[in-house]
């Protein structure tokens, strides 16, 4: 593994009997197969979801990690929600009930193997719900037809040829 490593070594040497004492610090970087978006646009009223493939580790850590993935504490948005899988998790939106604006989604990767449950790597998500009303584009023509003539037939023959 490269890197600079720091290698601590205490001993105390009584006149009877010897100890020693040896502390290392080792750590790794974890990537993910696919990164994660850095934003989504999504209107009001809608699901959506958003899969999330999840980390390794770049070196062999003595351990096989059982990934999963949380939002920050703290910073919960209540139209998130998780399904964690084996190799990845799938977020769930549901903006039924949210106002429009931005907001950030910080993402959690962690081990649940651990007992500590210590955050391995963080992504954050820029969210943008606009109003479902705002996209909509009006694409209805109206034209005034007058049709001088009497009974069904007439006027279905009209429209037939016009299609």
């Amino acid at each position: 593994m490269e890197g600079r490593y720091t290698f601590f070594v205490a001993s105390t040497l009584p006149t009877s009997s010897v100890t020693l004492c040896a502390i290392a610090v080792m750590g790794t970087r974890y990537l993910r197969v696919q990164s994660v978006v850095e934003s989504l646009e999504m209107e009001t009223g809608v699901f959506s979801y958003l899969t999330v493939p999840h980390i390794y580790s770049e070196e062999e850590i003595g351990n096989q990690l059982a990934v999963d993935l949380r939002q920050q504490g703290g910073a919960e948005l209540e139209f998130v929600t998780f399904v964690n899988g084996v190799t990845s998790t799938e977020v769930i939106f549901d903006t039924t009930d949210v106002q429009i604006g931005v907001y950030y989604l910080v993402l959690e990767s962690y081990d649940t193997s651990s007992n500590v449950k210590s955050t391995l790597k963080t992504d954050t998500v820029t969210i943008t719900v606009t109003d479902t009303s705002s996209n909509v584009k009006s694409t209805l023509k109206t034209d005034t037809v007058t049709i001088p003539v009497t009974g069904v037939a007439p006027i279905l023959a009209y429209f037939t040829e016009e299609l």
